[in-house]
Parts: structure tokens; C-alpha cells; sequence
């Protein structure tokens, strides 16, 4: 272990015991990094109470200063979220390190004049930087902002699917089971599981089956959303608490079908659905980018085109349902996962980049 290298591992945000679900694709990547045999130290922001306006002020400006002025011995510097986490760009001494940089989610898309300064500012460092996307539909967003990237942008996954965790364990039951947990806001879709849930005697006659919903009760708008579904008196469903990220494989267990109508942009991979599929449940979600990279019809889940008209949404939705669900057998989507998406895909991708 002598010669083990060393990687400082850049995060505004890590797995707590208070907010054990928060950012878990951090873990992952630690332990993937740690598996390509490097030696990983961590700065990052670890929340250990409710957070609060002036708590987060708080941590973010420390967490700034030790990005700034904090003297680390390493080889490597490995920064997710660059836009929140800034001031590593500038720190004296990493400026020779080789730093590769990790794009998540709204990273790109954020156009506030904030983040526009700051993007701005980091240029220098990002064309000169290893640049990794978790999707191919996120390496064409990062070249149309900064198209003068010097090296090649690696597509990998954001730590990838633990497939030892997210293994298929099926559940046996007699009804269809339906699952959505992408959080019960209206951008995730909440309104077409409203939907589906009205019109639930509809797609049982369908099917000639009974169908129940399993819903993880998360988002800010769970209140509004979950008193909508208590009026529904002809839909069976069963509601769970926030479900540590650990126990999500027993969730996605017991499912038939997973439901992801998202209804915006800026998704930058889409890990809930790959975990689910990862326990060979098909989804059926919107047809949008980059979900279409693994969204294979008759084989992973089916691809709803998404329409602005939330209606034709609805009704196209509910028609692609009735259509996998008699379709069923068909589907075998954790092969996919397992040769693409898994952890070890990603240990073998940082002992190629990281030398």
C-alpha cells in the first residue's frame, strides 16, 4: 500500500447518520475510487441536524474557507458539483494537482447570475480538467456550454449501481404492484399517479388483474398529494415512510412495474430508475433524455412521448401501462445494468482514467 495514490474526494454534500439518504451516490463513488485502489481523504459537507437557512450559510461558508486555504497532500482531485463547490479551482495548493471534475444533475442547467459568474470564472479549469458526465445526453449539454474542452469527456455512471444490493429478490403477490417514489411534486409526476389511481377500475378490467400502488410519502408537496389520494376510494395503495437507501432494493422488490412521469428537464441520469431495474423491474417513464439511453421498449421498460398537454399525457401514460403489464414477461431489464451501469463498470473506468 505504500505506493497507493492519494485522491481528495470534493462533495457539498455526504451520507450522515442524521440524512443517511442524502447525496448516496458520493458513497459509492468513495468506495469505487477507494476499489481502483486509491486512497481517498474527503472534504465535503456532512449535515448533522435539521437544516436549516442559517445552518446551510454556515456550512457553506466553512466548507468554502477549507476549499480555499485547506493543505492537502494528494495526487488527485476528484470535484463533484464544481458550480456549489468553487473555491477548490482557486486553492494555492492543489493548483499543479490533476483534477477531474464530476457533473451532476441541474450543474449545467442553473441560470441564475450566480451560477453564470461562477461558470464563468471556472472555465480555465474546467477545459483543462478531466471532465465526467453521468450520461452521453450530458456530454453534448457540457461541450454546447464549453466547447473548448481539451480532453475527451468520459461517460460514466455517478458511481454506479451496487448490484449486490439492488439484486432481484422477488416478492410473491397476486396483484399487479405499481411503485413511485420519486417524490410527490408535480415535477416527478405526481399528477399522472393521481391519474392512474383514479382510473385504476379502468385498468384492471383492461388487464383482467388487480393493480396496488406502493408510494414512498417524500417531496414538498407530499401533504397536498397524499390528501388527494386518500379521496380515492376505489384504488388500493399502501404508503411508506422515507426508506433509507440501503432498504430501497426490498422497495423495488416488491414492485412489478416501476412509474417515472417525470415532467422536467435536468435530469442527469436517472439512478432510481437503474436501481430498479437493477432488481429487473421494467419502467415505464417519460420519453426524454437520457432516459431513451436505456429505456429499450419490450426489453428494460416502455417510453412515454412527453407532451406539455397534461391530459394526452395522462391517457398516453395509462395506454402504455395496460400495454407493458400484458406484456410483462417480456421484460429482463437488469442484464443492461449489470454490463453497463453497475459499480464495477465504474471501478474499471477510474483504472483507466485515473493513472
Amino acid at each position: 500500500m505504500a505506493n497507493t495514490k492519494k485522491i481528495l474526494l470534493v462533495n457539498n454534500g455526504y451520507p450522515t447518520r442524521h440524512r443517511p439518504t442524502y447525496t448516496p451516490y458520493i458513497r459509492n463513488i468513495e468506495v469505487c475510487l477507494q476499489q481502483a485502489g486509491f486512497e481517498t481523504q474527503k472534504l465535503v459537507i456532512e449535515y448533522n441536524r435539521k437544516i436549516t437557512p442559517l445552518y446551510k450559510i454556515v456550512k457553506y461558508f466553512t466548507f468554502w474557507w477549507k476549499c480555499l486555504f485547506k493543505s492537502v497532500r494528494c495526487e488527485y482531485v476528484y470535484i463533484n458539483h464544481i458550480p456549489s463547490c468553487w473555491p477548490i479551482a482557486f486553492n494555492p495548493f492543489l493548483l499543479k494537482r490533476k483534477k477531474f471534475i464530476h457533473w451532476h444533475g441541474c450543474d449545467l442547467r442553473r441560470d441564475t447570475r450566480f451560477y453564470k459568474f461562477i461558470k464563468k470564472i471556472l472555465r480555465p479549469t474546467i477545459i483543462k480538467s478531466q471532465n465526467i458526465v453521468p450520461s452521453q445526453f450530458f456530454a453534448e449539454e457540457l461541450r454546447k456550454y464549453f466547447p473548448d474542452i481539451i480532453n475527451d469527456i468520459c461517460v460514466s455512471p455517478s458511481g454506479g449501481i451496487d448490484t449486490d444490493l439492488f439484486t432481484n429478490r422477488p416478492s410473491p403477490h397476486e396483484e399487479i404492484i405499481l411503485g413511485f417514489s420519486g417524490g410527490l411534486i408535480n415535477e416527478k409526476g405526481a399528477d399522472t399517479l393521481i391519474y392512474l389511481m383514479e382510473h385504476c377500475e379502468e385498468i384492471e378490467n383492461a388487464i383482467g388483474r388487480q393493480i396496488k400502488f406502493h408510494i414512498i410519502n417524500f417531496g414538498r408537496q407530499a401533504e397536498y398529494y397524499l390528501q388527494r389520494i386518500s379521496q380515492i376510494a376505489s384504488c388500493k395503495y399502501k404508503i411508506f415512510s422515507m426508506i433509507e437507501h440501503r432498504d430501497m432494493g426490498d422497495f423495488f422488490n416488491s414492485l412489478d412495474i416501476f412509474l417515472a412521469p417525470y415532467r422536467y428537464e435536468g435530469e442527469s441520469l436517472g439512478l432510481a430508475l437503474l436501481e430498479a431495474m437493477s432488481c429487473n423491474v421494467p419502467v415505464l417513464c417519460t420519453q426524454k433524455k437520457p432516459f431513451t439511453e436505456f429505456i429499450s421498449p419490450l426489453k428494460t421498460g416502455e417510453p412515454v412521448e412527453y407532451s406539455p398537454d397534461l391530459s394526452l399525457f395522462n391517457r398516453n401514460f395509462k395506454s402504455a401501462l395496460i400495454s407493458l403489464i400484458k406484456n410483462i414477461d417480456s421484460y429482463s431489464p437488469r442484464q443492461l445494468v449489470v454490463e453497463k451501469y453497475s459499480m464495477h463498470h465504474v471501478v474499471r473506468m477510474y483504472e483507466e482514467i485515473l493513472k
